[in-house]
């Protein structure tokens, strides 16, 4: 299976210095896209009907994907979907979720200088605004990195960090074996993940989105970050984040760990003064993945080539399934304001066959290996599962029980039901470090991220009630014949998830 990458961007982003750099570095393919599979139409006005459009640039994707040589595609879905109807987008998410793509974007100084440097007549270039704005949009929809060239100061700078949302060696020149490849293709996946991708973006471009969505971060120190989570179950709710990929806070080093520790004091005590209470702090954390990568690229090692590529191809696969179940491959810690029923943490106590230990000093003494499951109460006692038997993260979803909004494994359609909470989050920490550059920078924006806010809301208002609706009757647990409580799998349908949990059932006794 041959890698491919795709830039994006509108004219004089930079997107096709930066692809041809790439496939410089890596001694693989350049192409455009539009070239090499004939797709020829005119913007304005558009010179072929919708369907047309949408079945060329489908029929071109799909050959793209069955790419037998390794590729960097300079242009490829975003040009021919800005052309078409918002309304129309979504016809390609499943290439947005297939395709590593990064979209390269200026300023609009900086991309009218570029033009008229390359065309001669500024005069032709009166819409650039208008298409500028149409990518970005379609950039946030659907969560694609944006590398800033405007910003990054030089090209070279431009590749590193589009590279760096690749998962890929920005210093690699020309050098990468076959077994590389299979290194890279694993550990792409990870940057699908909502949560890394804000953190790269930042560290990339170091510049602020309007969009409440695209920037979720709240504070930072040297090695972590703070930022308000995507599935928000109340107001308040917050991930740390370490800064460097890493599964779990297993993996922390020395200097992660004393970052992390004094972030958490900060932000946990900032919510008891807020609420009265200490927060639940909770992890659920991943099979490790240089476990699992280093032992399996091993074995690849071990076998004649002419089997290697489909042994690789099989372990992407086993390592793909790994991901689904395990939800985020990226170590996150979550911060939830939210007083638990002492009958609620006892039943999660009893559901995670957890054990009290004395804090994070004998946690972090932990064998590194394997998933666990950790919580800390309201009165600061620590509850830790690490027998690795992939549990479900039972202490946030009796926290849904209690609030009303369930917690559940979400896809871009009932994931708007905690967009409420999540704007409420951003606003309840504009007081957490009031000369933090993530405060000053919404502050700026306050009137421009309001108004995007309440658009959102207003226009998923009736799905919000209906997925509210469902949600009072779903039932999350049950009761058996002798009183015991069990997880019912009605709201996570379908996921091997929680198979082999003991009275797993699809309704009450």
């Amino acid at each position: 299976m041959a890698r491919i990458f795709m830039l994006e961007g509108y004219d004089g982003s930079g997107k096709t210095s930066v692809a041809k750099e790439i496939a410089r570095r890596l001694g693989i393919r350049y192409c455009h896209f539009f070239s090499e599979y004939g797709i020829q139409y005119d913007i304005e006005p558009l010179s072929v009907t919708e369907d047309e459009l949408i079945n060329m640039t489908k029929k071109a994707l799909d050959k793209a994907l069955k790419c037998t040589e390794d590729t960097v595609f300079d242009r490829g879905v975003i040009t021919p979907i800005s052309a078409l109807p918002e309304e129309r987008w979504d016809e390609f998410e499943i290439y947005f979720e297939q395709i590593p793509l990064v979209m390269c974007y200026a300023n609009l100084e900086d991309t009218i200088s570029r033009l008229k440097a390359r065309h001669g007549d500024e005069s032709t270039w009166y819409d650039n605004e208008y298409w500028m704005d149409i990518n970005l949009k379609i950039a946030k929809k659907f969560n694609i990195p944006i590398v800033n060239t405007s910003t990054s100061g030089s090209i070279e700078k431009s590749v590193e960090y589009t590279m760096k949302y690749f998962g890929l060696d920005s210093n690699i020149q020309n050098q990468m074996s076959r077994q590389q490849l299979g290194d890279e293709r694993l550990d792409y996946s990870h940057t699908n993940h909502w949560c890394l991708k804000a953190i790269n973006n930042y560290l990339a471009n170091k510049e602020f989105q309007t969009n409440p969505f695209y920037e979720n971060i709240i504070a930072e120190n040297d090695t972590m970050v703070v930022m308000a989570n995507d599935k928000t179950i109340v107001p308040g709710h917050v991930n740390i984040c370490p800064k460097r990929f890493l599964v779990s806070s297993l993996q922390f080093n020395d200097k992660e760990r004393e970052d992390f520790i004094s972030i958490l004091k900060k932000v946990t005590q900032f919510l008891k003064e807020k609420n009265g209470f200490y927060p639940i702090v909770t992890e659920h954390g991943a099979q490790q993945y240089e476990e699992f990568r280093l032992d399996r690229l091993k074995y690849i090692d071990s076998l004649p080539l002419c089997e290697q590529e489909k042994e690789l191809e099989r372990i992407t696969i086993e390592w793909n399934s790994l991901l689904e179940k395990n939800s985020a491959m990226h170590a996150h810690i979550h911060v939830i304001p939210h007083k638990l029923s002492k009958e609620n943490i006892n039943n999660c106590v009893e559901l995670m066959d957890a054990e009290m230990i004395s804090g994070y000093d004998e946690f972090f003494r932990q064998e590194k290996k394997g998933r666990f499951d950790y919580f800390i109460d309201n009165n600061q006692n620590f509850y830790l599962n690490n027998k690795h038997t992939g549990k479900p993260p039972f202490i946030r979803l009796f926290i849904g029980e209690e609030t009303g909004l369930k917690y559940l494994r979400t896809n871009e359609r009932n994931s708007v039901v905690y967009y409420e909470n999540t704007f409420e989050t951003l606003d309840i920490f504009e007081s957490f470090d009031k000369d933090s550059f993530f405060t000053k920078q919404r502050m700026r924006t306050k009137k421009e991220t309001e108004k995007l806010k309440r658009q959102i809301l207003e226009e998923n208002k009736q799905t919000i009630i209906e997925i509210k609706n469902n949600m009072k009757k779903m039932k999350m647990f049950g009761t058996d014949e002798k009183g015991k409580l069990y997880l019912i799998d009605e709201a996570w349908k379908n996921k091997k998830y929680f198979q082999g949990i003991e009275g797993e059932k699809s309704e009450t006794k």
